[in-house]
């Protein structure tokens, strides 16, 4: 149990690490376009609350109130539905809301194992 919950966390860490290095790095590279945009920026906020509330929730507890590594995977999906639909709109890329996507999925992919 103990080394599950490490595996986790270590995982936890390193995405919220890359969150921040991509968010940093981009906007703080004098580039003329933003890394999410005002569309896109809601959409990541839910992603990460429900990450969040994934890690908060004791296994014990999943029971008894829903699987919120369920309700992360579904806002996830929204999100990268999201990210697919500006870029089809816009013609923007959307690198970092990419890149953003796939750490969250390695995320997901472990609370859900």
């Amino acid at each position: 149990s103990q080394a599950r919950e490490a595996e986790v966390l270590g995982t936890a860490a390193e995405a919220v690490d890359e969150i921040v290095r991509l968010l940093v790095g981009w906007e703080g590279s004098g580039r003329d376009d933003v890394a999410l945009g005002p569309r896109l920026r809601p959409e990541l906020a839910t992603a990460l609350r429900s990450f969040a509330d994934a890690l908060r929730m004791p296994e014990d507890d999943v029971a008894h109130t829903g699987d919120p590594g369920a309700a992360f995977a579904r806002s996830l999906d929204r999100l990268r539905d999201v990210v697919r639909e500006s870029r089809e709109r816009t013609g923007d890329d959307h690198f970092v809301a990419g890149a953003l996507v796939v750490v969250l999925r390695r995320a997901a992919d472990v609370l859900a194992a």
